[in-house]
């Protein structure tokens, strides 16, 4: 039996080397030009209009979806449960010192950041929904029809994250190929083992 302190495989403390593109055969392999390509809807990012928002407060469980609307105001699934939920927040008065405090700021930073949900507070103040009696705010709250009960959107923002960190990794040791340096090997892998 081995002891703890034995290793299976030999340890090799040479750094690690970036083998030419000529002798990475599966380079060959792959089309040249082929990239994964990511359905962005048309208004990610973008700020949400009076008009945009009105449409998905006003949204019935019975007659809309997530998606119909996502595809209608060319927005993510996500965004549009996003602002659903922030308005069911509201009109359930959940969190409500949070967003009071939001509406009341004079800080910019504060009010743009937060810019959504102050706009969803005064489309559903124009609506005259939060004048309503509470048992019926409440029924307005509900969330539409999803595809599944554990659904939370399609992770439009998840992919757009996760492919300017690669980018920015690729760039960070391309320039630390230029300048000499070695690399690092990615995390978890530990390059004194040998493989």
């Amino acid at each position: 039996m081995r002891s703890s302190k034995q290793q299976l495989l030999r340890k090799d403390a040479r750094p690690l080397r970036v083998t030419d593109k000529d002798k990475r055969s599966v380079f060959h392999k792959v089309e040249e030009n082929r990239v994964a390509q990511l359905g962005i809807p048309e208004k990610h990012g973008k700020r949400w209009s009076e008009e945009d928002v009105a449409r998905v407060v006003s949204a019935t469980p019975e007659n809309d979806t997530y998606r119909e609307l996502a595809a209608e105001l060319g927005r993510s699934d996500g965004a549009i449960r996003h602002v659903r939920a922030w308005a069911g927040h509201i009109l359930r008065g959940e969190y409500e010192d949070k967003w009071r405090a939001w509406i009341a700021s004079t800080d910019s930073r504060v009010r743009a950041n937060k810019h959504d949900v102050i706009l969803i507070h005064s489309v559903l103040r124009s609506l005259g929904y939060l004048d309503r009696p509470v048992t019926e705010q409440f029924r307005l709250a509900r969330p539409l029809g999803q595809p599944s009960g554990s659904w939370r959107g399609d992770r439009t923002g998840r992919a757009l994250r996760a492919r300017r960190q690669r980018t920015a990794g690729a760039l960070r040791a391309i320039l630390a190929l230029k300048e000499g340096d070695q690399l690092e090997p990615p995390s978890g892998i530990d390059s004194t083992k040998a493989g």
